[in-house]
């Protein structure tokens, strides 16, 4: 059994005021291209899940989350022409503000919106799964967390990292997130 380290985080994804975006102030949400394109700090890969809300269409904001009964999955905002969506998934970002460096436990559960292939990434674009959901429709994934700095491309200095990132793609919605700290200080390495 993990000791817990004083911080527990526990979000159910079931109301659409729950769809709340990410900004410093709040620290936790859904990164769409909205609050990517307004928060240079959102832009640094390194610093977080790796992904672009939209990366065909950077120039105007095309996605928002939704939350409801299943939980949240990303929407276009507007619609898209069939041709634009080819080959390609909105995913849906979720950035968690922790207390520092260290280990986390992160639970997430998942709910199916029909068929195929589901990947989850944890932190810096680390699979913690891909297959597809089982019948029933739900699973919970568990995966450990690092937070430590981190150098990104083209600096020299290590910069700071607070956050945990969630990035879902494929036929799912993110019903529960739940993360609690297990060891402070040292990361996974």
């Amino acid at each position: 059994m993990m000791e817990t380290m004083g911080f527990t985080f526990e979000q159910h994804f079931a109301v659409p005021e729950d769809a709340v975006l990410y900004t410093e102030s709040t620290g936790s949400g859904f990164v769409t291209d909205e609050n990517y394109l307004a928060q240079a700090p959102l832009r640094v890969p390194e610093l977080n899940s790796g992904f672009v809300p939209v990366w065909w269409r950077a120039d105007a904001p095309m996605s928002r989350v939704s939350c409801g009964a299943q939980g949240a999955s990303a929407e276009p905002a507007r619609p898209l022409p069939e041709a634009e969506r080819a080959g390609r998934e909105l995913p849906l970002w979720y950035k968690l503000r922790v207390p520092g460096e260290g280990v986390y436990h992160v639970e997430v559960t998942l709910r199916a919106r029909g068929t195929g292939e589901v990947r989850l990434f944890v932190s810096r674009r680390r699979l913690a799964f891909r297959g597809t959901l089982p019948a029933d429709g739900n699973l919970t994934i568990s995966a450990l967390a690092d937070v430590s700095p981190i150098i990104p491309g083209g600096q020299v200095q290590a910069a700071a990292d607070d956050t945990i990132d969630l990035a879902l793609t494929g036929p799912a919605a993110l019903a529960c997130v739940r993360v609690r700290r297990v060891r402070s200080g040292a990361s996974l390495s």
